[in-house]
């Protein structure tokens, strides 16, 4: 507490101090949140961003200032003040929060930027709301009450009352006790600190020999919105008041005493039973003190105290009409003895008639004048045995014998010698008696009868014929799912009426538990052996057994509901991994597109679900999603401008902390036909084609529409122009054709209207004029009217030659294969390495060396189209090099990536070329342009094409406006150097120079080249300068490294300007070609044996190691 008003009065002096520069915020949160839970944005409670950009607003930093007691129970992410839980809150376990109601936790924040001279101090008061996390408890859950018989209705006695850690409404409401209907009531008043007194109240009078126990039991219970209740089992003792007074067997006593009875004889024995326990039932006999012939009475007769027999004292006199009266009192032993008397008739008989003599015989089980007898003795089972006898004779010695007490009765035996048996005549039950005296009356038959009696005490043992019977038949039981193991759930409890160890209850669960519950078998408390899921089971009903220990063993069943109380533990999971929905474009604003749907299988609000958009997605997407998941539009879509759309959609329950899941969804957009097809070509200013007669296309009608599907089906047909039926319009592709059945005898042109429609519904189209130009000339018709057997014959000899030429063709290069593989052999012989350079001693191609060469030199070898050289080729002295075995100028520039093979001599033939590459690239300039001029060999599009007119190949219009124009493309384009980036490694490949190739060129239009002219000086001179390079030869070790030559390092060519190191930079404006067209490899070959350097060649050569470039 003292810690806390130091923590107010520094925030007080904070707020002074700094003022207006002191924000107040506060925050509410429950306790028993999981760590990283989160509380609050300080920023956004504290309003930081008004008057702020958004830069300054990002600028800020927040963290703890000053002595913060709770620091460690809270985190604040210091970018963005997030504040979350750093750990679990208990708000009892806070001493400052454990004896108030309202739990506050006081932290001083600073936000501040480095960037601005922006400062605030931020006090923040977080509210620790206190859940119903505790269960009201006893200081001891069973309590032991000794409370006299005596004590008068209204009299109170004290209980300890319940502690519950909870506040507020989760703290004790109110107490109950159980059961309310007996002799205990419960008062209880709430003090001023809202602890409780709490008393038991009498509210019946007591009888302990009704009952002498009770158990009570005490619920306190709390204000939760899910109340919880603690139990105080209360064992009540009713203690003994002496308030019972002896109670004799007989309200009177008659005995006839024979006047010749010798003294010292015992003439009748008087019994009291005192149903009070112990001293206070403890009885004594004696005779009244008060009454009269006090003096002739003890004369004649004595009374035992203790066994209340009264002897004859000395010998009686017969005298007429006269008996003696004695009044015998039986007293306890309690602190204020309880006396009753009972009157004792002793007649005197003369001895001329005797009464009968009766002597009671006992089993040996009997002692002290007591049988006992278990309840469980069946009906005529013996009890005792009567001896009478009687001197005289007939009548006066006929007897026979009863007994008052209906439990019992008197049987003659069969031989009249023998006398008489006691048996039981009715079922003996101790729980409602469970003593009995049993009184014998014989007389005789003479005038006047003569009886005599005597008495014997039957007492009843317990038989285990009671089952334990349950307080309740259905115990009602809550637990919270998520449970820990062994928390307790329920007590039940059960009586016996039996005692002793028929009385001595364990408790058990019904195999209709399984393993789900657990029981302590003494004190009845039933706990939890399992974690309950209350998605997979709701609730749980099994049976609980209560078991004595009696023979045999008998048991009481009871009935336990458990329901399983539901906690925030599921996330809301949607019916689909992903929702997908289409909708026609053109929906107006607020249509229903669809739902999504989401299952939690949590109850009550935490299974209650909602959606929302992301909020990325709020406002980036025509879609809004309402809180029960429908989908609507929130404005006009337009599958053209948007086609698809995918966005999240959040699904929240309402549970404390909230769960949440989420969902792609995609939506898309159907066409609906709302474009008109659009002609691209003719169009007005490029309307006109020119042809001669041809069975190839004239040109194609183009044109687009911005719908899909169906709607974007087009069909083309001549709407008017063609009624001569001079053209035929390909009604899918287009294309317009000359109408083979239409003969044309002079040059015609033609006006035409093409119109182009869509297949959707409605049908839109779109129509533009189109003017055909065709031409004749006296080739084509000739050509046209001559024999088509001459081009059969042609065809046929042409399929012949080319056959034999094929076959001579492989046959020359398959010997040529033959040769270079012997000459390459050649060069590996021993003492030479590649191309016959003399190595050391045992170097051979095949070295059993564990050194090799990469596959890929192997396989490049074989994959490329080889261009060979005749040994004899001589190379300008400009390329001659030298190889200096010494040099060790490790920054000589390399062709290839260093191979990982090792020699033990360096190369010192200085006239070995190494390089073919300069025949490749330096091919000379004057022929490979000539070559450009001639034309194509594939330029036969045309069937006028070998017509000297000045025409524009019968096409009409120009070549940049005609598309599909058929015009010879040249195959040739400028090979520029790239910029030194594309040197900077030696791992540089054919797919660079494609990439670089391709970034530079629009591919839509750039055609695939098939040979390269190198027209760039510049270029030439780096060749030049690597055709001359040294290799680098390493004699730093025994073995030395053979190092690969790889021109495209940049010190070959560091002294050279960046424009004429632009070696391989394509560039687009000097690709003299309109069109792209994949030829054969034949197009690339010119009729004078030269050879134009394929693409793919050339940079097989650039860049895959073979070993005849190597050196």
């Amino acid at each position: 507490m003292c810690y806390s008003f130091c923590l107010s009065i520094l925030t007080l002096f904070i707020i002074t101090c700094f003022g207006d520069d002191t924000i107040q915020i506060s925050f509410t949160i429950q306790e028993e949140l999981p760590m990283n839970t989160p509380v609050g944005n300080i920023a956004t409670e504290a309003k930081l961003a008004e008057n702020l950009t958004s830069e300054e607003f990002n600028s800020i930093s927040y963290g703890y200032i000053g002595d913060n007691l709770y620091q460690n129970m809270f985190s604040i992410d210091q970018s963005t003040g997030a504040l979350q839980t750093n750990m679990l809150i208990n708000r009892e376990t806070i001493t400052e929060c454990s004896d108030v109601s309202d739990c506050i936790l006081v932290l001083n924040f600073v936000a501040n930027s480095q960037k601005t001279n922006f400062f605030k101090l931020i006090t923040n008061s977080v509210h620790v709301q206190d859940i119903n996390d505790h269960a009201p408890s006893f200081p001891q859950p069973i309590m032991k009450l000794n409370v006299s018989e005596s004590s008068p209705v209204g009299t109170r006695f004290s209980v300890p009352a319940a502690l519950d850690k909870d506040t507020g409404r989760n703290g004790i409401q109110n107490y109950d006790i159980y059961p309310d209907n007996g002799p205990f009531g419960l008062n209880y008043t709430k003090k001023l600190d809202g602890s409780f007194l709490l008393h038991i109240v009498l509210k019946q009078p007591l009888n302990r020999e009704i009952k002498e126990t009770f158990t009570l039991q005490i619920a306190a219970k709390d204000g939760g919105e899910q109340p919880q209740t603690g139990i105080l089992n209360i064992d009540v003792t009713v203690l003994d008041v002496n308030d019972h007074a002896p109670k004799f067997g007989l309200s009177m006593y008659n005995v006839t005493v024979r006047e010749d009875v010798p003294p010292n004889t015992v003439i009748l024995k008087v019994t009291a039973e005192d149903p009070d326990k112990d001293q206070n039932g403890l009885v004594s006999y004696h005779f009244s003190q008060v009454q009269t012939d006090l003096e002739s009475i003890n004369q004649f007769f004595r009374i035992d105290s203790d066994s209340g027999e009264i002897t004859l004292l000395q010998n009686l006199v017969y005298e007429p009409n006269e008996e003696y009266s004695i009044i015998v009192e039986a007293s306890d032993h309690g602190t204020s003895p309880q006396i009753s008397q009972v009157k004792v008739n002793v007649k005197v008989e003369d001895v001329g008639n005797n009464k009968p003599v009766v002597k009671i015989n006992l089993p040996s089980a009997g002692t002290g004048g007591v049988v006992m007898l278990s309840e469980a003795t069946n009906i005529d089972n013996f009890v005792a045995h009567v001896n009478v006898e009687d001197s005289d004779i007939g009548n006066n010695g006929n007897v026979t014998c009863s007994t008052p007490n209906p439990y019992f009765d008197v049987k003659k035996l069969p031989v009249s010698d023998k006398g008489f048996k006691v048996v039981v005549k009715q079922k003996l039950d101790r729980e409602q008696l469970d003593a009995h005296i049993v009184t014998i009356v014989c007389h005789d038959y003479g005038t006047p009868r003569l009886s005599a009696e005597a008495s014997f005490n039957v007492t009843v043992s317990d038989d285990n014929d009671n089952d334990p019977e349950f307080l309740e038949t259905l115990y009602l039981a809550y637990v919270d799912e998520n449970n820990k193991l062994g928390n307790p759930i329920k007590q039940v409890s059960a009586r016996d009426k039996d005692i002793g160890i028929n009385a001595d209850i364990q408790y058990f669960l019904h195999s209709d538990a399984v393993s789900k519950f657990a029981i302590n078998s003494n004190t009845g408390v039933i706990s939890a052996s399992d974690i309950y899921d209350r998605e997979k089971q709701l609730s749980y009903l099994f049976h609980v057994l209560a078991v004595d220990n009696g023979d045999p063993r008998r048991t009481g069943t009871a009935s336990v509901r458990v329901t399983i109380r539901d906690e925030n533990d599921n996330i809301p999971v949607f019916n689909k991994s992903r929702f997908t929905f289409e909708v026609a474009e053109g929906l107006k604003p607020d249509e229903t597109v669809g739902s999504v749907v989401a299952i939690d299988k949590d109850d009550g609000l935490n299974g209650d679900v909602s959606y929302t958009i992301a909020e990325k997605d709020q406002f980036t997407v025509p879609f809004v999603v309402l809180l029960d998941g429908t989908i609507r539009t929130r404005e006009i879509l337009d599958r053209e401008k948007h086609s698809q759309y995918s966005f999240i959609v959040y699904a929240s329950d309402k549970g404390i902390p909230s769960k949440n899941n989420s969902v792609e969804v995609i939506i898309t957009v159907s066409d609906v036909n709302d474009n008109e097809p659009t002609i691209l070509f003719p169009k007005k200013g490029n309307n006109t084609v020119t042809t001669a007669i041809t069975s190839l296309p004239v040109t194609t009608i183009i044109a687009e529409d911005k719908d899909i599907g169906v709607n974007r089906q087009l069909s083309f047909y001549i709407f008017s122009g063609n009624e001569a039926n001079m053209f035929y319009l390909n009604p899918t592709s287009g294309e317009l054709f000359l109408n083979k059945q239409y003969h044309f005898s002079k040059d015609t042109s033609q006006s035409i209207r093409v119109c182009v429609q869509d297949a959707g519904n409605p049908v839109h189209s779109d129509c533009a004029d189109l003017n055909v130009l065709v031409i004749i000339s006296n080739s084509t018709h000739l050509s046209a009217n001559g024999d088509s057997n001459k081009y059969i014959t042609i065809s046929i000899i042409v399929v012949i030659v080319t056959l034999l030429i094929s076959a001579a063709i492989g046959l020359t290069i398959y010997f040529l294969w033959k040769i270079d593989k012997k000459r390459q052999e050649q060069k590996y012989t021993a003492g030479n390495g590649p191309l016959g350079v003399p190595m050391q001693t045992g170097y051979l191609e095949n070295s059993t060396s564990n050194t090799s060469l990469p596959d890929s030199f192997e396989s490049g070898d074989k994959k490329r189209k080889e261009v060979s050289f005749s040994p004899g080729t001589s190379f300008d002295n400009s390329f001659q090099r030298s190889i200096s075995p010494n040099s060790n100028d490790k920054q000589e520039p390399y062709l290839y990536d260093k191979p990982s093979v090792h020699h033990s001599q360096p190369y010192s033939d200085s006239n070995t070329q190494a390089l073919q590459l300069k025949q490749i690239l330096l091919k000379n300039n004057t022929e490979t342009e000539a070559r450009l001029q001639r034309p194509h060999p594939s330029d036969n599009h045309s069937d006028s094409s070998g017509e000297t007119t000045t025409s524009d190949s019968g096409r009409g219009g120009s070549e940049d406006e005609v598309p599909g124009s058929t015009l010879d493309d040249s195959r040739s384009f400028e090979f520029q150097c790239p910029p030194p980036s594309y040197y900077s490694t030696n791992s540089y490949s054919k797919d660079k120079l494609n990439m670089y190739r391709n970034k530079n060129s629009d591919n839509r239009h750039m055609p695939r080249p098939n040979s390269y002219n190198i027209k760039n000086n510049a270029c030439a001179k780096i060749v030049n300068n690597l055709s001359t390079s040294q290799p680098y030869l390493d004699n730093s070790s025994k073995d030395m490294q053979y190092h690969s030559w790889d021109f495209l390092q940049q010190s070959a060519y560091a002294q050279y300007p960046r424009k004429d190191r632009d070696y391989f930079h394509l560039r687009p404006e000097s690709l003299s070609t309109l069109r792209s067209r994949d030829d054969d490899d034949d197009a690339a070959t010119t009729t004078s044996g030269s050879y134009t350097i394929n693409p793919e060649e050339l940079e097989d050569e650039l860049f895959h190691a073979q070993r005849d470039l190597v050196v």
